[in-house]
């Protein structure tokens, strides 16, 4: 949970919801908030705050749009599909290259979410044995990818340490893990606990623990909510920050 802990220290909630009380919430009014990946640990927390009822509390009616990546939610709030996507903080840069967004708040500034995978059976078994391996990545330019440069850096290898294998999708990069195409895949939360319980994979890492703080995973809203409604932002970021703190008080629900 640290990693969602770690969202509730975001300094600029109060320039965002100042003196707003839930008694003050209106009527419920529909925000359609996309997620970059659907089984996300970090971006779960939009299925909770609709099933702890925190959005509902504060006058919103979220309905959840699932995508297959980053990309995928940038078309989308560049096509005022949806009013809000919870990406990677990597999609900050996208903002200076046109994108009708705005990173409004942090999720989470450590990986925590990401690990390292290989096969259950797999002669690695240390980080060391890493190097030269063949790691299944959705695409190579992606934030996985990019986590794998990270590690390789942080073991004094360079970029290169580990080749990288583009799949097209996690779960191709899934199958290729299983099949030995590839030694290794950075894989979600999720999934490393899905995988190890099959005695599919085993995780040999956590990301979080080897790559520098940052903006790991972000909010954004597309322009449009912000120009046109601020008050209804207001709200969806003091709902979702309310979220992080009831997720961090019911960690056994």
């Amino acid at each position: 949970m640290r990693s969602v802990r770690s969202a509730a220290l975001v300094l600029l909630l109060p320039l965002f919801f100042g003196h707003a009380s839930l008694n003050q919430a209106r009527a419920e009014d529909k925000l359609r908030v996309g997620k970059a990946i659907q089984n996300s640990f970090n971006f779960a927390m939009v299925d909770v705050g609709i099933a702890s009822g925190v959005f509902k509390a504060n006058g919103l009616d979220v309905s959840p749009v699932n995508f297959t990546g980053a990309t995928r939610v940038q078309q989308a709030l560049t096509s005022n599909d949806i009013d809000i996507g919870a990406s990677t903080g990597q999609d900050m840069g996208f903002e200076f290259k046109g994108l009708p967004a705005k990173a409004v708040g942090e999720i989470s500034h450590k990986p925590y979410e990401t690990e390292m995978l290989v096969k259950a059976d797999s002669a690695i078994k240390t980080v060391a044995d890493l190097k030269g391996k063949k790691v299944g990545v959705s695409n190579i330019r992606g934030y996985p990818s990019w986590l794998v440069i990270q590690l390789s850096r942080h073991e004094g290898w360079g970029d290169d340490g580990m080749t990288l294998i583009a799949t097209g999708s996690q779960p191709a990069s899934m199958a290729a893990l299983r099949t030995g195409q590839v030694d290794a895949w950075p894989g979600d939360l999720g999934f490393g606990i899905e995988m190890t319980e099959n005695h599919e994979a085993r995780v040999l890492l956590n990301f979080g623990d080897v790559v520098p703080p940052f903006v790991n995973t972000a909010l954004f809203a597309s322009n449009t909510l912000i120009a046109q409604h601020p008050d209804l932002l207001r709200r969806f970021l003091k709902a979702w920050y309310e979220n992080v703190a009831w997720l961090d008080s019911h960690k056994k629900a």
